[in-house]
């Protein structure tokens, strides 16, 4: 008996020699036909019309995603957050940061082409990879950043953004949205067992664009803009306006009141409330600095404007104050000192009665992309906040640590 099987050779096997030309031949067609998508560093010319300035582009790769940024030098920097989303031949399809809406790239070896689409214009692209350039440890420390509550809270196929969680920390609400933010729905997650639930639409939304919740830090009262009609209108309007709710004994929201004493004829939105129900929102109204500012109004309903201090021609946005007003916590397109990226996350305390000189947050909450919606939770220990670094949009938290102290 033989104790191993003896090979012998087989149609299959005689035939090798004869087809092994023919596979070679279509793996070098199909090879020489593939994406050559490459991580590293490209660097790029920018046409729009008869204007070409350069940019750059650099991508990481995980897994078989690719994330990474596009740099456009527009006088300053412009950054535009990438992901791959889809592949057709030799074209690669990224999702994007807000403003840009839409990038296809086609890789041929160590070249591509593509065009990008940014406020409402096509941008042509065409580089060549660098040989032996590396992506910055900036960005990679920035994308490494894991969205909070991933599959639940973040990971959704709509944005998510501006979130804002009740005293005990044992529920989450904030925005969600489509791509171009044309309809925003507040929705509601609860904590289950250390679990996220399934985000679900809040019993005051859904119908008209609603956005960002502010839960006051009592937790009986609850904030957020929305373009439902106001008392006596039956059209939904074309800006926000900021509404409250108190909550009723048994725990539920009570109707929702639209705050005239607030409300202009233009944006009003992105509120937080102190312990001493002062309410610092975000306005484009006439009167401003310039662009988006923020706001504080009394109690006893004095408005105003927070000043050079905070304010600049430029926007300021999405402020999260304190319980006790003792710092701020704001978003600004402004270049300041300690800029990252497009908008980015800053902090200001009050000394005696002044804001001090607005300190950026740093990497890696702020970004190459857009940072805003900032919320701490009521113990103190954590900052959550809305980046756009891995489009379209979502919502991450880091410990606080020395973030909020003065220096």
């Amino acid at each position: 008996m033989e104790k191993f099987p003896v090979a012998r050779r087989s149609p299959m096997t005689d035939a090798v020699p004869a087809v092994a030309p023919l596979i070679a031949a279509l793996c070098t067609f199909a090879c020489a036909n593939s994406p050559t998508l490459v991580d590293g560093v490209y660097e790029v010319e920018a046409s729009v019309g008869e204007a070409t300035v350069p940019a750059q582009l650099e991508l990481i790769k995980e897994g078989a995603e690719y994330r990474g940024r596009l740099t456009v030098m527009l006088g300053s920097p412009f950054h535009v957050a990438l992901g791959s989303s889809s592949l057709t031949g030799d074209t690669v399809s990224f999702s994007t940061s807000s403003p840009a809406t839409s990038l296809a790239l086609t890789f041929r070896n160590d070249t591509l082409r593509g065009q990008l689409m940014l406020g409402g214009r096509a941008v042509d692209l065409i580089g060549t990879r660098v040989e032996g350039a590396i992506v910055s440890s900036a960005l990679e420390q920035q994308v490494a950043l894991a969205p909070f509550a991933q599959g639940a809270v973040s990971d959704l196929d709509r944005g998510a953004a501006f979130p804002s969680l009740t005293p005990e920390g044992t529920e989450i609400y904030f925005s969600s949205f489509d791509a171009d933010f044309g309809f925003q729905t507040i929705v509601v997650s609860h904590l289950q067992d250390g679990v996220w639930t399934q985000p679900e639409v809040s019993t005051f939304s859904g119908t008209h664009s609603d956005r960002s919740p502010a839960v006051s830090p009592s937790g009986t009262q609850l904030v957020f803009a929305s373009k439902r009609p106001t008392p006596g209108q039956t059209d939904a309007r074309e800006s926000y306006d900021l509404w409250e709710m108190v909550s009723d004994p048994d725990g539920s929201w009570g109707e929702p009141r639209h705050m005239s004493e607030i409300n202009s004829t233009s944006s009003d939105y992105q509120p937080s409330v102190t312990v001493d129900d002062a309410l610092y929102f975000t306005s484009d109204r006439e009167g401003g600095l310039g662009g988006q500012d923020i706001y504080l109004a009394h109690p006893g309903g004095r408005i105003e404007n927070l000043g050079a201090k905070i304010n600049t021609d430029q926007d300021e946005m999405s402020a999260f104050i304190s319980p006790d007003a003792s710092y701020i916590i704001f978003s600004t397109s402004a270049n300041r000192e300690g800029h990252v990226g497009n908008d980015d996350i800053y902090v200001s305390f009050n000394q005696d009665g002044e804001w001090t000189e607005p300190r950026n947050l740093g990497q890696p909450i702020n970004s190459f992309a857009n940072e805003y919606g900032a919320f701490v939770s009521r113990d103190g220990e954590y900052l959550y906040f809305t980046s756009d670094r891995h489009p379209p949009t979502d919502i991450y938290r880091v410990e606080v640590r020395d973030l909020l102290t003065r220096r």
